[in-house]
């Protein structure tokens, strides 16, 4: 069984090498995240309307859903943010559900969550690493994000109550 926080540590190592690094996670066979290190915090991008078949692309109110959300983008290419963010955990955790959050909640993704590439381009021109998560390690990567993000907003909700 894989780790289930291979996700968050494949956005560690990309930040950690910089450069030309990048982290590939697919959510069923149409959908995908990219992330990328280039040199301070994390580009996060979602696929575009160019790359999805008709039936799965983005209607106009979707886009404007995902510009409300902070993702730029025409539609047709793919949408980006950009997180000045640190290697702690917590910043990674919420890239991660960011771009998670859109693909089930505006596309309607549906399927595995698996890694489908990491690359590590250092100084000196590090090789390809794969990972292949298996379903339950996926799985239980979403419901750690799903329960840290629910206690995140739970502190958040009595903190301004109080």
């Amino acid at each position: 069984m894989t780790d289930p926080n291979d996700l968050l540590d494949g956005l560690a190592r990309i930040q950690e090498q910089g450069r030309d690094s990048f982290l590939i996670v697919s959510v069923g066979e149409d959908h995908f995240a990219q992330f990328v290190a280039p040199g301070t915090g994390l580009l996060a991008e979602v696929v575009g309307n160019a790359f999805l078949p008709p039936g799965r692309r983005l209607t106009f109110d979707q886009q404007a859903e995902m510009r409300r959300r902070g993702w730029s983008g025409d539609g047709e290419q793919n949408w980006s943010r950009t997180y000045p963010v640190s290697l702690a955990l917590d910043d990674r955790q919420r890239v991660l559900h960011d771009a998670l959050d859109v693909l089930d909640e505006v596309y309607g993704a549906t399927g595995d969550i698996a890694i489908d590439d990491l690359w590590l381009e250092g100084p000196e021109e590090a090789p390809v690493e794969s990972l292949d998560p298996s379903p339950q390690g996926r799985r239980m990567v979403a419901v750690l994000i799903a329960v840290s993000l629910a206690a995140l907003g739970a502190a958040l909700a009595m903190f301004f109550a109080a």
